[in-house]
């Protein structure tokens, strides 16, 4: 009965947020809104509470996250999708426009915004990890302002992610050791198809610490490449931390 009651307001919390991000989205500037990605456990959260002390903003939590939201593996998304700058995929640019207006709105989204946050909102904060390999396509299709690329020491991203989670676990974001053993997982084979000249160092992962290693490495590879001329604006979270005020 109780988990019954649990469900309806749950359900009812999601159509609720689902009316509110439509009618808030008819007249709304995708322009406006402020994209954050960056590897997990690089910054991005605290970027997005810092943006969400701004009168008027409203940040979209994770709206990639797919074990909240299995819809999107029908769509044929990743938890680290790579969307080439000139691909063609009507699906993902429905579910941008969507994200980008803040349509997709639910429970999981809206976990840093309240209801009258949502219905107050000015402009949107949108913030993704394990996103990078989209930004380049994101702002050829959309016009966003140049996403906020946040990358932090790979040695504290690492420290960080062990900290955090226990050997047991899932520490690469659902890659497991022993995948890696078998050879690179789905994640570095995307990779691999765009970056080649990788094979033989990935092929060569087998503990832990390389496995963090590499992973960090694919996920900020897609941004430090572009950096002489960069479609994002690269944010080191070290200058962050040290010079914030003047940023």
């Amino acid at each position: 009965m109780i988990n019954l009651i649990l469900k309806t307001i749950k359900t009812a919390k999601n159509i609720s947020l689902r009316l509110i991000g439509e009618v808030k989205a008819k007249n709304y500037d995708i322009s406006e809104t402020v994209v954050i990605s960056g590897s997990p456990r690089s910054g991005t959260t605290w970027l997005a509470e810092l943006f969400a002390m701004i009168p008027g903003a409203s940040v979209l939590w994770e709206p990639l996250h797919i074990r909240n939201q299995p819809e999107l593996e029908e769509l044929g998304f990743t938890w680290r999708t790579i969307i080439d700058p000139n691909a063609d995929w009507s699906d993902a640019e429905r579910l941008f426009s969507e994200i980008l207006s803040g349509r997709r709105l639910n429970i999981h989204t809206a976990k840093m915004c309240g209801f009258e946050s949502v219905w107050n909102r000015k402009f949107w904060v949108v913030k993704f990890v394990r996103a990078n390999g989209l930004l380049n396509w994101l702002t050829q299709n959309y016009p966003v302002k140049p996403p906020i690329a946040i990358i932090r020491h790979p040695c504290a991203v690492i420290s960080s992610q062990m900290h955090r989670r226990t050997i047991h676990q899932t520490a690469t974001d659902k890659v497991t050791l022993s995948e890696w053993q078998g050879g690179p997982p789905d994640i570095a084979l995307e990779f691999l198809k765009r970056y080649p000249q990788f094979e033989r160092v990935l092929n060569r992962v087998k503990t832990w610490d390389e496995i963090l290693t590499a992973v960090w490495c694919m996920d900020n590879y897609h941004i430090v490449r572009h950096a002489e001329n960069p479609f994002v604006i690269i944010l080191p979270y070290e200058k962050l931390v040290l010079n914030g005020k003047k940023l």
